[in-house]
């Protein structure tokens, strides 16, 4: 297909005629209705009120909501907003639309393509008149379907026996999910029951046991406790912090290599001091030279300025 361009699609054009409601809507007192065609790009609001108006108005008493492909999820929306409004009988069919499509072809030489499928689609009647009882799957207004209702016409409501305790029976289970099952709670005492034990050991620890002398003493002792424990605290601590001879060694014989070589460091940064240079007798006689050429130069310039100024006056 990488040599064709799609073309168009044509749906198969339906008409009144093709609806599958010919066995009610030739029973119904008025042989019109309005019929609303859904697709998948119709705006739900304006439909909807389109439809109301012509219910209350009174021109039509019977609507059809048909809708295929993309539009069968707006057709059913459509249907049960609408029927809020109004005590309307529902009857709901299924029918097949079928869809043309059109490949143009890009090359020369070949012919064009025409793909036929079939596309689902829904209809629902929907009348302020009864419908035959005759006729099944009829929903009438305010009432639900079969499946929604139990054996004795009540809606599906079971309750399930509320399980209450340990004793419930495991059956229907896995080994492993008894496992994981959790064991019950023991029922905890009252707040007012108390185990002897524990009256025994308040009665030990509560501040009303003993002679007053024990009791003056008490809070005496705790203090002295206290300070021990402080005071061995500290004494650990003070142990811990000072350092051992056996330590310092340690760390002056790590602390010698660095020493070393920050002073290396520092003496390849040193600035030399500048060394007299020796000179030489040839060199003192060239500089002499060059300070003897450098004063008669001087001396050469100061008369020429002389004997300008004579001639200019």
């Amino acid at each position: 297909m990488m040599h064709y361009r799609k073309g168009e699609n044509i749906e198969q054009e339906l008409s009144k005629d093709d609806l599958p409601f010919d066995d009610c809507l030739t029973k119904l007192p008025q042989k019109d209705f309005l019929w609303m065609h859904v697709r998948g790009g119709t705006k739900v609001h304006n439909v909807l009120n389109y439809a109301k108006n012509a219910l209350d108005k009174g021109e039509y008493r019977t609507v059809v909501w048909s809708g295929s492909g993309g539009g069968v999820v707006k057709t059913v929306s459509c249907a049960e907003i609408f029927k809020r409004s109004f005590p309307l009988y529902q009857l709901t069919r299924m029918d097949q639309v079928s869809i043309e499509e059109h490949w143009e072809p890009q090359m020369d030489g070949l012919e064009p393509i025409v793909a036929k499928r079939k596309v689902p689609s829904l209809h629902i009647l929907m009348t302020l008149d009864p419908i035959d009882e005759c006729i099944s799957d009829v929903q009438k207004p305010n009432t639900t379907t079969e499946y929604w209702r139990g054996s004795n016409g009540s809606a599906q409501t079971q309750k399930q026996p509320r399980r209450n305790g340990p004793n419930t029976s495991n059956a229907g289970q896995t080994p492993r999910q008894r496992q994981n099952q959790r064991p019950p709670k023991q029922a905890r005492p009252e707040q007012g029951a108390q185990t002897h034990n524990e009256q025994q050991e308040q009665s030990e620890n509560s501040p009303s046991a003993g002679t007053p002398r024990e009791r003056q003493q008490r809070p005496q002792n705790l203090k002295r406790n206290r300070n021990d424990q402080r005071k061995s605290r500290n004494e650990n601590n003070a142990e811990q912090s000072q350092p051992t001879a056996e330590s310092q060694q340690q760390r002056e014989g790590t602390d010698e290599p660095q020493r070393q070589q920050q002073s290396q460091r520092q003496r390849r940064h040193k600035p030399r001091p500048k060394q007299q240079q020796q000179q030489s007798p040839k060199a003192m006689q060239v500089v002499e030279a060059t300070e003897s050429a450098t004063t008669t130069s001087k001396i050469s310039a100061a008369a020429a300025v002389a004997a300008v100024e004579p001639m200019e006056s």
